[in-house]
């Protein structure tokens, strides 16, 4: 029994491995939604820093939007485990790439389903403005505060971290990069942490056991969600995936080939003048 709780966290922590060069699936949400978006399916709500929960049903040709009202500067955070698309646009009517609101006015967040029909649940909030206009020194980064990091930075960041999870969860356990894009728990928890007995993480336990894994294919369909704000900043993708655990029946490994799609979430922190991905989360 312990071996097969070994190899559950095991499967949960190596299956998110994808690099962005892959083939995408057909899942990929379009850069412009073509979704219809009728009257009776906009609602406007009011957002605050105060997280709200909305939920409806949409499809590949009916969408649903809500519009609120923001000031430049603000951020919008949103997050969702379902398979959902979601576009935000500025007042003059523009598709915009990052969360950051770029101007005082109305705003709309349309939301579709890449292909079928899906019922969503969506957490929105609203990042407030700093009330001071006179810019007072910090000695260290606030826990509320943004951070310098962008979207891009951390998609970039993800993507480098997986490549290097190919190479330590692979036949040769090279994990000579895992410190320079871990920290913290996802640090421990692949190079050190003890269990059943078994020091050295993730990577500990499966050359302990004479397994490894192997990628057929590791696509990440889109970016869910991307959060500056609090202490840790974070970024959600969608990812499918295929992978194979080879190695002794006996010790849990020697598995038929698994293909799954989750929601992931990654938190990060800076150390020194780097940031490193300090644990993550997979969602459904």
């Amino acid at each position: 029994m312990k071996q097969i709780l070994i190899y559950s966290s095991l499967f949960f922590l190596s299956s998110c491995n994808f690099q962005f060069n892959q083939p995408q699936t057909t899942s990929e949400c379009p850069q412009k939604p073509t979704a219809i978006l009728i009257a009776e399916n906009l609602e406007n709500v009011n957002l605050t820093t105060e997280t709200i929960t909305k939920s409806n049903q949409v499809s590949a040709t009916k969408a649903v939007g809500y519009t609120f009202t923001g000031k430049s500067g603000q951020n919008l955070s949103y997050n969702t485990d379902d398979d959902i698309c979601v576009w935000l646009y500025s007042p003059d009517n523009q598709i915009l790439q990052g969360t950051k609101l770029p101007e005082d006015g109305k705003y709309l967040l349309q939301i579709a389903a890449p292909k079928g029909s899906k019922t969503f649940k969506i957490d929105i909030s609203l990042g407030t403005l700093a009330s001071s206009p006179t810019p007072t020194p910090r000695l260290s980064p606030s826990p509320s505060s943004s951070h310098d990091l962008t979207q891009d930075e951390a998609a970039k960041l993800v993507k480098r971290w997986y490549e290097v999870k190919r190479q330590a969860f692979g036949s040769s356990f090279d994990d000579s990069l895992v410190k320079q894009y871990a920290t913290g728990e996802l640090y421990s928890n692949t190079l050190e942490k003890c269990n059943d007995g078994i020091c050295g993480g993730t990577v500990g336990w499966l050359r302990s056991k004479g397994c490894y894994y192997t990628y057929d294919f590791s696509n990440i369909n889109r970016i869910v969600s991307f959060d500056p704000s609090g202490s840790s900043p974070s970024i959600t993708v969608n990812v499918t995936e295929q992978l194979t655990l080879h190695g002794p029946r006996s010790a849990g490994c020697g598995t038929p080939t698994q293909t799954y799609q989750k929601n992931v979430t990654y938190w990060f922190k800076k150390e020194s003048e780097n940031w490193k991905i300090i644990n993550y989360k997979v969602g459904t």
